[in-house]
């Protein structure tokens, strides 16, 4: 199989056509062969024993031992030979070989007999009064036709054999030919749309039809998520520039105001305050993007190790009061603990916190609720159709709202907690605010 690999794909199927063919051709070939010989060999029985039926009838009608003699003479003048009954020796005709004479034992119970390089047909037949009567038929013509008939058979069988190679080739060719045009159309075309417009004009569930229009799609597919990477690929340079050229314009201004000299102890604690935020942001942004490669890279455990996030999430709640100067209303039973790994922990509350600011109407409130069963965040801003609340989970989705983001985060939240064995849910009204409830118990 691997040899024919090396054929274009329409010699292999003219390849294969050919042969089929072929067998097909021996099997019909064989099967008239087989038939032939049955009916010769009931025509040669019929033949060979005619003349003798003729005259064993008339003995019977005028049965005397003269007359059975007569037979018995008439039946000695063919190729033959009696098995006399009560075990008598056994007669043979002049016209038999005489190594025959002697070769009674490999007589009984065959139907041919070959002597050098002749070959006896054997006809046996009873006769009452006579015994078994053997006729024996030189197979020698027969055999000289039908080695005729197969050196013509094997020269019509090449013929036809070649023949439907290049009928078989030109056939595939054509069935392909939907292919090549596709192939063709791809070298010179610029742009898929452009192979589109020439579609094959054949039936919707035509193989080559169907091939076409899975690649189209696969095409389409993969033509989007190449426009909406590069899009990803410009949010996230826009989001590392944004805290480079904060953290770069305060120390600029530091660094002017020190060669001013009068920049003081304040200004230099607020300029490292800044760097520091921006900072930690830039260190979220890439957190973000390792564990994204990471779930790519289909990521299923972490290690996790028993945290009280009551005192956790109230931590964090003062990080974002101050990163965002926002107002944080708290609802958390004390004591929660739960096995987490702190950094996925982070990402997951961080996005929601983070979304929920971004998506909020000023002044900015939020409320964020943590007991034994659940974790959730909830905004009071423009909340989220109905019609896109399953949307929010794909990976670079972003409502269009003209906010800032590359559509990651709660596609990477969904995998998080998934990972962690919990679930997640969505509430929204558009105009009143989102609902995001981390179900610890799935």
């Amino acid at each position: 199989m691997s040899y024919l690999h090396r054929f274009k794909t329409s010699a292999r199927i003219s390849l294969v056509f050919s042969l089929f063919n072929l067998v097909s051709l021996i099997i019909l070939l064989v099967a008239i062969n087989i038939s032939y010989f049955f009916i010769w060999y009931t025509d040669q029985k019929d033949a060979s024993f005619y003349d003798m039926n003729v005259n064993y009838q008339s003995l019977i009608s005028t049965s005397t031992s003269d007359n059975t003699e007569a037979f018995r003479q008439y039946i000695l003048q063919k190729d033959t030979v009696i098995l006399p009954p009560d075990d008598a020796p056994m007669v043979c005709s002049n016209g038999v070989s005489k190594k025959i004479h002697g070769d009674i034992a490999n007589l009984q119970n065959r139907y041919f007999y070959t002597e050098g390089d002749t070959t006896y047909f054997i006809y046996s037949q009873n006769y009452e009064g006579i015994g078994e009567v053997k006729v024996f038929f030189d197979t020698t013509p027969y055999v000289t036709s039908q080695l005729i008939i197969i050196k013509m058979s094997t020269i019509i069988i090449l013929i036809f054999l070649l023949a439907y190679f290049f009928l078989g080739r030109w056939v595939s060719r054509y069935a392909l030919k939907g292919l090549q045009t596709i192939a063709v159309s791809a070298k010179k075309m610029a742009s898929w749309e452009q192979i589109v417009q020439s579609k094959i004009p054949w039936p919707e569930d035509d193989e080559i039809r169907v091939l076409s229009d899975t690649i189209e799609q696969a095409f389409s597919k993969i033509q989007k998520q190449t426009e909406t990477m590069r899009q990803f690929i410009t949010d996230v340079s826009h989001e590392f520039k944004t805290p480079i050229q904060v953290m770069h314009a305060k120390i600029d201004v530091c660094q002017k105001m020190s060669e001013a000299r009068n920049c003081t102890a304040e200004n230099y604690m607020e300029a490292l305050q800044t760097v520091k935020q921006q900072t930690k942001k830039l260190n979220q942004l890439l957190e973000t993007l390792f564990f994204l490669s990471r779930v790519q890279e289909g990521i299923t455990t972490f290690t996790k190790e028993p945290v009280n996030i009551s005192h956790y999430v109230r931590e964090k709640v003062m990080q974002y009061k101050e990163q965002y100067g926002i107002e944080i209303e708290v609802h958390i039973v004390s004591w929660v603990k739960k096995e987490i790994e702190t950094t996925t922990f982070d990402i997951m509350l961080d996005n929601l916190v983070s979304n929920a600011v971004k998506f909020s109407l000023a002044p900015v409130h939020l409320r964020i609720e943590l007991s034994e069963e659940s974790l959730s965040v909830e905004d009071f801003g423009v909340g989220i159709e109905a019609k896109n609340l399953e949307k929010i989970w794909e990976k670079f989705y972003r409502n269009d709202t003209g906010k800032e983001g590359f559509g990651i985060g709660l596609f990477l939240v969904q995998r998080l907690v998934k990972l962690y064995g919990w679930e997640i849910t969505v509430q929204s009204e558009a105009g009143k605010g989102t609902t995001f409830t981390i179900h610890f118990s799935a």
